[in-house]
């Protein structure tokens, strides 16, 4: 199993190192445009051309017998601002000869993605969360039996557990709230 686990790893540093080779999106003077985490992907593509094209290398990546994609598990949402959201439906992407549909919003890792939401709706719905894994975890871990090196261990696992995307607008009254609820997690563990 762990031999099968560190193949899967291999696989997804080359798609990975393919995909880094096309632009993404800036931000921390990085350029995004895949996430990975664990064998779930992620594409962000900057315009339909540019997410097909990626696409494509994910396409012939399954094409060269590295992977399977599980096309029905694949879904797109289109990331709008200002504009009424879409409903949900088939889109004009393809990933392995299999059209993949459209969502207006999706649930992913704990967290609602969806099409039409503002940066202090994210910042406020962390916020939630925060306070909500944190009083979850000191009432089902015995804390005080635990030494020190274990609670900075759960300590950096799940302080850092809230999304900080690349805010641009926001109140600064909501993203004080959510330094509270960090600083309410670090106090807790």
């Amino acid at each position: 199993s762990s031999d099968l686990s560190f193949i899967f790893n291999e696989y997804m540093l080359i798609l990975s190192e393919r995909l880094n080779a096309v632009h993404g999106i800036s931000a921390y003077r990085l350029s995004w445009n895949s996430l990975f985490f664990a064998d779930d992907l992620i594409l962000l593509g900057l315009s339909a051309l540019h997410l097909q094209y990626m696409l494509d290398i994910c396409s012939e990546f399954q094409a060269q017998g590295y992977i399977t994609w599980n096309t029905s598990k694949s879904y797109v949402i289109p990331l709008k601002t200002g504009k009424r959201p879409d409903q949900d439906g088939t889109s004009i992407f393809v990933l392995s000869d299999n059209r993949i549909p459209q969502k207006f919003k999706t649930k992913y890792l704990g967290y609602i993605l969806c099409q039409f939401m503002t940066d202090d709706l994210t910042i406020q719905r962390q916020t939630q969360r925060l306070y909500a894994v944190t009083n979850n975890i000191s009432t089902a871990i015995p804390l005080s039996l635990l030494d020190d090196q274990r609670l900075k261990a759960i300590a950096s696992a799940y302080s850092g557990i809230y999304l900080l995307p690349a805010f641009d607008t926001f109140s600064k009254g909501n993203l004080a709230k959510l330094k509270t609820a960090h600083r309410y997690t670090i106090s807790n563990l």
